[in-house]
């Protein structure tokens, strides 16, 4: 035997199965899911297995090529109750169908030919027979795998969680890999390891998803020194390689020029590659540590904000904002501080419809409890308190209304100013450790913040107050400098017209009124005679006589 393609597509698949199966062997806890999941990769490490033994031709070719199918059988059947578990599907009586089915299935082919009547390696390739026999038992199978694939892209429809929906869509590419693998053995193709190599690249997509969008809910950890490595390897081998061409071209032995070759690659390299290296270093932040680096982009975002925005309602919105778009939240809300400090009013609120004026007492227990412990408090650790189950029908609503998960304290300079209520991650996950040392960081932020917004909007308010006073009392001085002017007139003049214009004129500026008269009671006729007028068009009311009543 010859280790070539045929042997060695195998051989990758099969370490690659069987890493899988140890890591998700050795998490806990051993769900369902998980442990489904463990079936069906079993399934793949005996297929993979199965299929390097054919190509190793050991001379039982025919049994294991028999390995082979049955364990390609077996996949179908536990990715099945696997895909049903994950979309978490009540399927009645079909799961017991299927179970007969694979019995059939894995007994008609791996213990007698009435599937596979021989298979055997000729010159260095697979000649291999399926019966018609081979319709029945792999029919069904592929069914199974179909009704899976639609499973998983309704779902993915379905779910708002864009770490759900990910994890789905690389289920089903991976399935599809599969699939097409699988289909090939009905043609030619299945003389040579194309079901294996798809069955590679399967297991390459699914550890991708676990490192990445922690699959299963796995959380691999994976040191940062390590992975940072990654980018210092290329750099290194970079230089070695730019050091090498330069003395290829200039081909020279003399140690001056040696030095000088090499202090100019140092400086270009100083120049140009070190750069290269912060963004091959954020480029294995996103891949291996996405939620982490999206925090951390949310921390800078809403610094940003901080220090750009004051007005304080759309400071708020921003920020919570950001914090859901994040953390993928449906519902979230903050209360602030009011100038009396004896309750915490709704300032923002969304996903939930609260009304305008809803508000937090200042004593109410869960304020209290935060206010005391400067720290982010969640739903689990708020129930196991006394406190918690002796408060109020009222002091609950509130929080079973925001479907409050987590309560971040905005807290600066000793003074406690509101708190952020958070609802439960789309996710259903609970909250991290790590998720509630970011969010603490970003409170201490974000309370700094919305205490310059308030002082700013408290002056803001008294600049207006001092405005209006000034102004008011500049327009009682004018209308006190009016009553003086029409007072000196009066007592400074026998003729009455005199006073009686000027009047007229202060009356017409200070009311802003377009035209006015004076109408004087004459003793005789006991009439309201006209004795002066402004800005009428007409001289009709010169003659107006009005009597009294």
């Amino acid at each position: 035997m010859i280790f070539n393609l045929n042997t060695i597509i195998p051989v990758i698949a099969t370490v690659l199965y069987a890493s899988l199966f140890v890591l998700v062997a050795v998490t806990k806890p051993i769900t369902n899911v998980k442990s489904r999941f463990l079936l069906y990769l079993l399934a793949m490490v005996f297929w993979s297995f199965g299929a390097f033994m054919v190509f190793f031709d050991s001379g039982h070719t025919t049994f294991w090529f028999r390995v082979m199918s049955a364990g390609g059988a077996a996949s179908m059947i536990t990715l099945f109750y696997f895909t049903q578990e994950v979309v978490n599907n009540p399927l009645g009586t079909w799961p017991r169908v299927v179970y007969i089915y694979g019995i059939f299935a894995l007994s008609v082919t791996l213990l007698t030919n009435l599937v596979i009547p021989y298979a055997s390696i000729i010159n260095g390739e697979l000649i291999y027979e399926f019966s018609t026999l081979i319709a029945l038992v792999a029919g069904p199978g592929f069914l199974l795998i179909l009704f899976n694939i639609y499973q998983l892209t309704n779902r993915s429809r379905e779910s708002r969680d864009e770490t759900q929906i990910t994890r789905f869509s690389l289920l089903v590419i991976a399935i599809v890999v599969t699939l097409i693998g699988g289909a090939s053995n009905l043609t030619d193709l299945g003389q040579y390891p194309v079901d294996i190599a798809a069955n590679a690249l399967a297991a390459i997509i699914i550890t991708y998803s676990i490192l990445r969008h922690q699959l299963l809910d796995i959380r691999v950890v994976i040191r940062k020194s390590i992975l940072y490595a990654i980018p210092t390897v290329i750099i290194g081998a970079a230089y070695f390689l730019a050091i090498n061409l330069s003395l290829e071209i200039f081909n020279t032995d003399s140690p001056i020029e040696l030095f000088a070759i090499s202090l100019i690659i140092s400086i270009a390299a100083a120049i140009t590659i070190l750069p290269f290296r912060d963004k091959l270093q954020n480029w294995v932040d996103r891949i291996f540590f996405r939620e982490r680096y999206s925090e951390v982009m949310m921390l800078q975002r809403i610094s940003q904000t901080a220090s750009t925005v004051i007005d304080i309602d759309q400071l708020s919105g921003m920020i919570l904002r950001d914090i859901m778009d994040t953390l993928h939240i449906s519902k979230a809300a903050i209360f602030l501080q009011n100038e009396n400090k004896n309750n915490y009013f709704l300032n923002t609120q969304i996903g939930v419809t609260l009304p305008p004026r809803t508000k937090i007492a200042a004593d109410h227990p869960v304020i209290n409890l935060i206010n005391t412990n400067d720290q982010v408090i969640d739903r689990q650790e708020l129930e196991t308190l006394p406190m918690f189950r002796s408060m109020w029908r009222e002091e609950k609503e509130i929080i079973e209304k925001l479907e409050g998960e987590l309560f971040i304290p905005l807290k600066t300079a000793g003074e406690f100013l509101g708190v952020i209520i958070l609802g439960p991650k789309q996710s259903e996950q609970r909250y991290s450790n790590e998720d509630k040392q970011i969010l603490l960081t970003l409170s201490q932020q974000t309370a700094v913040a919305v205490n310059n917004a308030q002082l700013y909007s408290i002056a803001q308010n008294e600049l207006i107050q001092r405005r209006k006073t000034e102004k008011r009392l500049q327009l009682q001085l004018k209308r006190l400098s009016a009553l003086q002017n029409i007072n000196i007139a009066i007592t400074t003049n026998i003729d009455l017209q005199i006073p009686l214009y000027l009047l007229l004129e202060q009356v017409t500026d200070e009311l802003q009124v377009d035209a006015a008269d004076v109408l004087l009671l004459d003793e005789e006729s006991q009439q309201l005679v006209f004795a002066a007028g402004q800005g009428f068009k007409t001289d009709a009311l010169k003659y107006t006589k009005l009597d009294l009543g």
